[in-house]
């Protein structure tokens, strides 16, 4: 892969983990309140849902940082190898 395309694929892996951490902030906060409004679910399961949804995004979000972050490093490491 060339170094441009690598750059452009890691900035867009950086941006996504960004909107995931907002994503999960938001589940955290609102999310279990409009599971419960929109799909009429219990509000105990929908808060739960709401949690896990924050986490499953966290933890996305915090997998696609570190592959985003392998991208930069070996764009890095190429730039010192010349």
């Amino acid at each position: 892969m060339s170094r441009p395309a690598k750059h452009a694929f890691g900035s867009v892996l950086g941006a996504t983990a960004k909107g995931c951490f907002v994503l999960s902030g938001l589940s955290f906060w609102v999310g279990g309140g409009l599971i419960h409004s929109f799909f009429n679910v219990e509000r105990f399961t929908a808060e739960a849902e709401g949690l896990a949804l924050a986490a499953a995004l966290l933890v996305l979000g915090f997998l696609l940082k570190s592959v985003a972050d392998g991208f930069d490093d070996s764009d890095k490491a190429d730039l010192t190898e010349e």
